[in-house]
């Protein structure tokens, strides 16, 4: 069976945050997304990533299987951010092929400010909330 690689640079290469997302801890790599910039969405203060010719967003590479990239398909709010395949550099490696969440590139959303960042108690409410609907709706079926 074919690996599977995610390419992350916001949420999900926070370990805390991927261990109440996934239920498990990936075992990262360091990696190169280029020609891509971070951004900052203003209306919901996640950071997404978008084509810049000659920048580079450095982040963090896992295996994940199919039922897990469903779940964060969900969090990621597809098709508000899309999954995409694009070329990644891993850290001493070749460059590989991973799945990649863009927004629209017609996206402005602003520069990389840390004021501007959602704080950890927020996301980690978010995320609550969203493990919340998925036990929900597990259960109401």
């Amino acid at each position: 069976m074919k690996k599977i690689y995610l390419f992350t640079y916001g949420t999900l290469s926070d370990p805390e945050f991927a261990q109440l997302l996934l239920n498990r801890q990936p075992q990262y790599r360091n990696a190169c997304l280029p020609d891509h910039e971070i951004r900052i969405n203003t209306g919901n203060r996640y950071l997404f990533v978008r084509k810049s010719p000659g920048k580079q967003v450095l982040g963090k590479i896992f295996e994940i299987s199919l039922s897990e990239l469903q779940r964060v398909d969900l969090w990621e709010d597809v098709p508000l951010y899309l999954r995409e395949v694009l070329s990644v550099v891993p850290e001493g490696g070749q460059i590989t092929n991973c799945f990649v969440y863009t927004q629209d590139y017609t996206t402005d959303g602003l520069p990389l400010l840390p004021n501007l960042i959602k704080s950890r108690k927020d996301i980690l409410l978010d995320i609550e909330n969203f493990m919340e609907s998925i036990r929900r709706s597990e259960y109401g079926r």
